[in-house]
């Protein structure tokens, strides 16, 4: 166990991330209620690979009693919109962390730099891809109100114009419900690239109504 853990931190740290992709996950195991809608509004900043900030917004709805749909859209060094479902079997019950899937697709559009004759050329590249990401999410009571945690193990099918990749990596986060506010939450989240994606930190606000 501890030389499987070593190898996942050595990948996290060390692994050059070869392709870009929009991977972040930032939700939790929850599931909006029937004429219930959950917004949520971030910012990720990506800190490796095509480094830049982009804004973004997410709507969640009801689908049926286990899954949820979700679209999503982005600009910035992205461009992107996405569309997925969140499909949660095994719920948040006492000790027991709710674990799900969620699937889905993206269309999205960004800008690669190369430098040749040290002259630096800027060129858009479009991308394609299909993703799957597994995830546990567990409630806490902290004082002031509750605080979700989810993990998340996101898989990737990712078309790219000259070449196809298989991104990967490993998302940690948080959403805190303050007791004083309770249809207004903040949620955060930690990517971790382990193959062809990228590292970056999301952060932003979640509005149920």
């Amino acid at each position: 166990m501890k030389k499987i853990f070593l190898l996942i931190l050595v990948s996290v740290f060390f692994q050059t991330p070869k392709a870009k992709a929009y991977y972040t996950f930032l939700t939790t195991g929850d599931l909006p209620q029937q004429k219930e809608y959950k917004v949520t509004s971030f910012v990720q900043l990506i800190t490796d690979g095509p480094v830049g900030t982009t804004v973004n917004a997410q709507l969640e709805s009801y689908f049926r009693d286990d899954i949820s749909l979700l679209f999503a859209v982005g600009a910035g060094a992205h461009q992107v919109i996405s569309a997925s479902a969140k499909w949660v079997p095994i719920p948040d019950l006492d000790k027991q962390a709710s674990l799900g899937v969620l699937l889905g697709v993206h269309i999205g559009k960004f800008k690669t730099t190369n430098t040749e004759n040290n002259e630096s050329k800027s060129k858009s590249q479009q991308d394609f891809s299909i993703f799957t990401k597994a995830f546990l999410s567990k409630e806490f009571s902290v004082e002031s109100g509750t605080m979700k945690s989810f993990a998340s193990l996101h898989l990737g099918v990712q078309k790219l114009e000259d070449k196809t990749q298989f991104p990967m990596l490993i998302g940690v986060g948080t959403e805190l419900n303050l007791q004083i506010q309770p249809k207004f939450k903040f949620i955060g989240e930690l990517g971790f690239n382990l193959n062809q994606a990228f590292t970056y930190i999301s952060a932003g606000a979640v509005f149920v109504y």
